[in-house]
């Protein structure tokens, strides 16, 4: 029987009033896809960073080629053979794919790097993981996602890795540049490196991995093989109960008069005529690859990036919103794609980050009534399910889920009639997930109108009443839910069926 590269017993660690791992146990083997899954809060990222070498555990023991080891350090990890490839990539974008790979570990002859050594080494990586033609001088800057990563596994060969450790590598790709993952995931299985893979994707989950390992609460909660996993066991494992898969579809009709629209949009050569209305009580869709204009659209509606030229009207009235705040007074929402780094303040509590957008509606003279801001929030902790031990909980201290639900409820404290929603479930778990997709549905029913931008197919087509489809910074077809197949969205996605 095959000795597992990396294996784990027994793994526990606490934070101050938190159990983030209680006894956990996990294998990785070589040349396979162990997949590491679980809802936000499960503990995955606990037990990564222990792994790389980021915190330490408390108790339990490591292994290595069946012998027992002692992670000091990322540094030392990486001499050990272990590498992280994380979704926010780690290369700076100024210097070259050779720059990158070796950095900090650079050529170096005497006071100088030897450039010419540390090209041909980057050739070498660059050639087992596909990237035979590129040019390792080629500025990071000028890559697509897809091949970012790609220079992030060459990155991670270069120091001889053994265990790779794959934190949602999928996060930043669209349904089409999947494939890409696919490859490289076969090439370093031919290479017997052992994979551990965590994503929140069901589907590819369940196509990728040689077997699953299910984390609930900080404890071991499944393990399956390949050819006994299957969405329901592995979803019943995650959240203790099985999830819709079912369309949420508009049980309403929607309003007589759209309540935005948009009218022949132009930004530069990222948006290039864009024309769409949304009605109340509809949720419609954006879907189109990365950089088909999709978020430059909705930041041109909200006013966080000016267009030359075209007409927004709300309610019927024509609008220029110079920028956020006048987007903001007129009952326009935006939850953005970044929400660490633009929805939330990481920093302040949940109360504070619910009354972000609607202090007047709290204050009197300047002065904050802490009872009216506080009911507000319990109110709203309640209605939208989020689990945190307080409103005064830092909110960087939730779950990804349960920080979504706080920025949709800081809109929602201003009664914003527009929501437009930037990938609003990019790295949250199946469970929540599936919360707040009724939720958004009963924003509908209320009569608001949502725009719902997604890379996920299979979300789009439950979410969504009306899919309109991006290429090439414009609109190229419209359909309606039950004409919508997954086919068809990367067809019209990728500049097919004209």
């Amino acid at each position: 029987m095959a000795i597992p590269i990396l294996k784990l017993e027994n793994i526990n660690k606490s934070y101050p009033g938190t159990k983030a791992l209680s006894d956990v146990s996990f294998e990785a083997y070589p040349g396979q896809v162990n997949s590491l899954v679980g809802a936000n809060g499960a503990g995955k990222s606990t037990l990564i960073k222990i792994v790389s070498g980021a915190i330490k555990k408390d108790s339990g023991s490591m292994f290595l080629n069946g012998e027992k080891v002692e992670i000091a350090g990322p540094s030392h990890a990486q001499e050990l053979g272990i590498s992280v490839i994380y979704q926010d990539f780690s290369l700076l974008s100024n210097l070259s794919i050779a720059e990158n790979i070796f950095l900090g570990r650079e050529f170096q002859s005497r006071l100088f790097i030897n450039n010419k050594q540390q090209r041909q080494q980057a050739l070498e990586m660059l050639k087992i993981v596909g990237m035979d033609s590129y040019d390792p001088d080629t500025l990071v800057s000028n890559l697509s996602n897809p091949e970012k990563q790609m220079v992030e596994i060459a990155k991670a060969l270069s120091i001889h890795a053994k265990v790779i450790l794959m934190d949602e590598p999928s996060a930043v790709l669209t349904e089409a540049e999947l494939g890409y993952l696919y490859h490289q995931l076969e090439l370093l299985k031919k290479q017997n490196i052992a994979i551990v893979f965590v994503s929140h994707r069901m589907g590819e989950v369940l196509r990728v991995s040689d077997s699953i390992t299910v984390l609930k609460d900080g404890k071991n909660a499944d393990f399956m093989n390949r050819e006994e996993a299957n969405h329901e066991r592995v979803v019943m494992a995650m959240v203790g109960h099985d999830v819709g898969r079912e369309s949420l579809l508009a049980t309403i009709s929607r309003s007589d008069e759209p309540i935005l629209e948009v009218d022949n949009i132009h930004m530069g050569r990222i948006v290039n005529g864009v024309s769409f209305s949304v009605y109340g009580g509809e949720i419609v869709g954006l879907a189109g690859l990365v950089g088909s204009g999709r978020t430059e659209t909705a930041h041109c509606i909200f006013g966080a990036k000016p267009y030359e030229k075209g007409t927004v009207k709300v309610k019927g009235k024509a609008v220029r919103f110079k920028y956020p705040g006048n987007a903001v007074d007129q009952d326009v929402a935006l939850v953005p794609e970044d929400r660490k780094g633009q929805g939330i303040l990481a920093g302040l509590s949940v109360c504070n980050n619910i009354s972000l957008a609607s202090l007047e509606l709290f204050s009197r003279y300047g002065v904050i009534n802490s009872r009216k801001q506080n009911d507000n929030a319990e109110s709203f902790v309640a209605s939208m399910n989020i689990q945190t031990p307080s409103i005064k909980q830092t909110v960087g201290n939730l779950s990804g889920g349960n920080q979504q639900k706080v920025v949709l409820s800081k809109w929602l404290t201003r009664e914003s009639d527009v929501l437009i929603l930037d990938e609003p479930t990019q790295g949250i778990d199946v469970g929540a997930r599936d919360e707040i997709y009724h939720i958004l549905r009963r924003l509908a029913e209320q009569g608001k109108a949502i725009l719902f931008i997604s890379s996920d197919l299979e979300e789009v087509m439950r979410m969504c009443d009306r899919i309109l489809i991006m290429y090439k910074g414009t609109i190229v077809n419209e359909l309606k839910n039950h004409e919508a197949t997954q086919g068809k969205l990367l067809l019209y996605s990728t500049g097919g069926g004209k």
